[in-house]
């Protein structure tokens, strides 16, 4: 559980770590089977990553050994939670550090440098895998959002006011007891309505926490709590769990037997609002192109022309006969 009370002192006198030595493999490609290339959303989120200077911080924290890989190269991992350090391990056995440098070849300790570094290959993942939100408890997402946004970085507040309208909290409630809202320009403004939600979002918050134990990335005192420990590490287990599967053969984390609940669990805020068949992105009711990558929706369009149909003509109108 976090300790507020170590916060500001010297890890290294009262809480030395144990440090694990294990081979891990850097030959591994990217998922893709291709090397990286810097895209424009590469460069963005490599832009993103940089400038961000944290004050180093203390941290109870524990080390857990990664497995053995083929080829013998030093890794060490701290970390107080086992789900963070399973999910670096994916990342690393994905590539997903190849391009960028591996943040955990310094003697396990992070700074600044490593921490943008995790940061940037976090959020590359979550942009490959859009879809993954839609598999993770939107009971776990409500507890991280909306208790209130753990920064005032501009990035996170973002993203959590489209979970906090992903999984229906209310906006209001929420600033009005957030101890950052006077220190926030965003406070109490909701999400724009042709923002959808996606992976990165809920990847945002998971590094706000997950980077804390390394460098200063919390500001909200109050979110410091043991439910949201818990609910943060469910979602980095259900992330890594998935991952772990054959990536094509996703299966929602709980087995829910009622259908109403399914949709109540997976589907999207409001009744109605659409998944893209080509990005997984969820859009609102209205729009008619993906917010994402513009793609029609064909199922949208038809059930709009289905309803005009049996709407009454008013005076004047007409109906074209092609």
């Amino acid at each position: 559980m976090f300790n507020t009370r170590l916060y500001g002192k010297s890890l290294k006198p009262q809480f030395p770590s144990p440090k694990f030595h294990s081979p891990f493999s850097h030959l591994h490609k990217h998922a893709s089977g291709k090397s990286p290339t810097t895209s424009p959303a590469d460069k963005f989120v490599q832009d993103e990553a940089q400038g961000l200077q944290y004050p180093e911080t203390s941290f109870k924290s524990a080390s857990f050994p990664l497995e053995k890989s083929a080829v013998l190269t030093n890794v060490q991992i701290s970390h107080p939670w086992r789900e963070w350090v399973s999910l670096m391990k994916e990342l690393l056995k994905r590539g997903y550090f190849d391009a960028i440098g591996n943040p955990f070849a310094r003697n396990g300790e992070l700074g600044s440098k490593e921490a943008n570094l995790i940061r940037t290959a976090c959020l590359n993942f979550a942009r490959d895998h859009r879809q993954l939100i839609r598999y993770l408890s939107r009971e776990s997402i409500l507890v991280i959002a909306g208790t209130g946004c753990p920064s005032t970085d501009r990035k996170v507040v973002n993203s959590g006011k489209r979970l906090r309208a992903y999984v229906g909290s209310n906006e209001d409630n929420v600033c009005s007891s957030c101890i950052l809202r006077g220190d926030c320009d965003r406070a109490y403004l909701k999400a724009s309505e042709d923002e959808g939600v996606r992976t990165v979002d809920v990847v945002r918050l998971l590094l706000t926490y997950g980077l804390a134990p390394a460098v200063n990335s919390l500001e909200n005192n109050p979110c410091l709590n043991k439910k949201i420990e818990e609910s943060v590490r469910i979602l980095l287990k259900e992330m890594v769990d998935m991952i772990s599967a054959e990536e094509r053969d996703f299966k929602p984390i709980m087995d829910i037997g009622d259908a109403s609940e399914r949709n109540q669990i997976q589907a999207p805020t409001k009744q109605n609002n659409w998944i893209c068949p080509k990005c997984d992105s969820i859009n609102l009711i209205r729009n008619f192109k993906c917010f994402n990558c513009d793609s029609l929706s064909r199922e949208r369009l038809s059930k709009i022309a289905e309803e005009m149909e049996h709407l009454p003509l008013k005076k004047g109108d007409w109906i074209c006969d092609k």
